[in-house]
């Protein structure tokens, strides 16, 4: 897949969401290190959240982090420029 975001776009973030869905992108702190990542939503468990990034070979995702929680999440990206 494509990378969705290049170096030098902007977003606008929601904080005011109420459901999030596979596919949405989203804010959320990194659980280790605190830092904002950008991720695509891959699966949902209840509270819980799988997220991938687009450029899976290079991508800090769930895969080495595991799933985020919805307290870790800031926003829902809701347009790319």
């Amino acid at each position: 897949m494509v990378p969705a975001l290049k170096p030098g776009d902007y977003i606008l973030v929601s904080t005011w969401f109420r459901c999030i869905s596979t596919g949405n992108m989203v804010v959320f702190k990194y659980p280790k290190s605190g830092m904002l990542l950008v991720k695509r939503i891959s699966r949902i468990n209840g509270e819980e959240y799988y997220v991938l990034g687009d450029n899976l070979p290079k991508s800090q995702d769930s895969r080495e982090f595991g799933w985020i929680e919805r307290r870790d999440i800031i926003g829902k990206v809701i347009l790319r420029i």
